[in-house]
């Protein structure tokens, strides 16, 4: 059971304008910050945009460019507030940010460092990442029987975990909470402040939920995946 995580964290994600980190832009951010296990703060907002936003992302998140010009803040400003909110938490979680919203985040700071005040900390990066608590590593590890070595930086344990193929297996949002038996009834997934609260919960059920009864949740998947129900053993937590 993982039950040694920070309490105190900050959950976020993004909705963006299409798939590629270097080519397409944030599009609307969500922000619940977490004190002692309750949340004590959310937000979200949608960015003003200067580029085109891809037929297939919009099919998603359901957000068009007239939403972004009519509703969006200042890109700058809404970035500077997400790094604020992740530099006072003791972590900060994303659902598969490790392959996702961390890149874009990243990018984002790139083109604009100075505009956003956030030289020092691209000039840091390695501390955002040492930071970083990815639920969809955590579920797919746990999926697999994969276990992090005592050694291995989390960051890596996450990116060894996202990279390898396993056929069938899906680890999204809507899969972990169906698996959990988290509800999603009124939740309009794939914008962004719906998906941090139910990545909020699939962080609780990581954390205080054994192993075991996890294995009951899921028993109807493939044999492969009913030879190891434990998870990485966390005698420290991804902020150590």
């Amino acid at each position: 059971m993982i039950d040694t995580f920070p309490k105190n964290i900050v959950v976020w994600d993004f909705e963006t304008s299409g798939f590629s980190p270097q080519n397409d832009r944030i599009l609307e951010v969500g922000v619940a910050i977490v004190k002692d296990g309750e949340v004590v703060d959310t937000w979200s907002s949608l960015l003003q945009l200067d580029c085109e936003i891809d037929e297939r992302a919009t099919e998603i998140h359901g957000i068009t460019k007239e939403m972004c010009q009519n509703e969006g803040r200042p890109r700058k400003e809404v970035i500077a507030r997400l790094l604020q909110n992740i530099l006072d938490a003791d972590a900060h979680v994303t659902h598969n940010g490790t392959r996702f919203d961390l890149l874009f985040l990243e990018e984002e700071i790139r083109r604009d460092p100075v505009g956003i005040g956030a030289s020092q900390i691209l000039q840091n990066w390695h501390k955002v990442i040492s930071s970083h608590i990815d639920t969809a590593a955590l579920f797919k590890a746990a999926m697999m029987g994969q276990e992090r070595d005592e050694s291995e930086p989390w960051h890596e344990f996450f990116v060894r975990i996202l990279d390898q193929p396993v056929k069938g297996l899906k680890y999204n949002v809507g899969v972990c909470c169906d698996h959990f038996l988290i509800s999603r009834e009124g939740v309009q997934q794939h914008r962004a402040l719906a998906d941090v609260l139910l990545t909020l919960e699939i962080y609780k059920k990581i954390g205080w939920i054994k192993w075991c009864i996890l294995a009951s949740v899921v028993w109807h998947l493939p044999l492969p995946w009913r030879r190891s129900w434990r998870i990485t053993s966390l005698s420290s937590s991804p902020t150590t």
